[in-house]
């Protein structure tokens, strides 16, 4: 019991975000908003997200050139447990890259209404570069989340471009998500 309220168990071995990581997310991206989700996979945090938000979930279900699989998976298997996992939810899917995705949305929507952005996608420092142009649609006070934040690109990338940026506050990390609020 927390504060005289039955707290809801997490199940810290299903995939996706969980566990502790998980709460601190949810705790910090709010309810009753729209989340832009780059980088979804099976839609495991998508389904998680979407109970109080609705999503906005943006990956191209592509295979690597080497094996054609997506971390080991066929692209098409991981694509229906995204549907598995998020039919009847609030989500919408933009299956494009991130940079497709936001080139549409740059050219064609222009409307600044993300409360938050989950920046789960390729994970390089190129990638990420590409991810973080979606901060230009973030609403003042909107936080931006990064998972595997332990990788060094990833590492590198928000020492660079989030811990020195005067538009955005950190305000704290669990496990392997670090999250910071846009304050312009």
């Amino acid at each position: 019991m927390i504060w005289g309220k039955k707290s809801k168990k997490i199940n810290l071995n299903e995939e996706g975000v969980a566990g502790e990581e998980l709460r601190f997310l949810l705790e910090h991206m709010g309810k009753n908003g729209i989340i832009l989700e780059i980088g979804i996979f099976g839609g495991q945090t998508t389904r998680r997200l979407s109970k109080n938000n609705l999503v906005i979930g943006v990956d191209p279900f592509m295979g690597d050139s080497e094996t054609g699989t997506l971390l080991g998976e066929y692209p098409e298997d991981v694509y229906l447990r995204f549907i598995k996992n998020t039919i009847g939810k609030k989500v919408i899917l933009f299956p494009l890259t991130s940079k497709e995705a936001f080139d549409f949305w740059d050219n064609n929507i222009k409307r600044k209404i993300m409360n938050s952005i989950f920046i789960d996608g390729l994970h390089t420092y190129e990638g990420l570069k590409v991810d973080f142009q979606w901060g230009k649609y973030l609403k003042k006070e909107g936080v931006m989340a990064f998972h595997d934040t332990d990788l060094k690109e990833v590492d590198e990338f928000l020492k660079e471009n989030l811990f020195q940026n005067p538009d955005y506050k950190y305000l704290g990390s669990q496990h392997t998500t670090k999250v910071f609020k846009k304050l312009v």
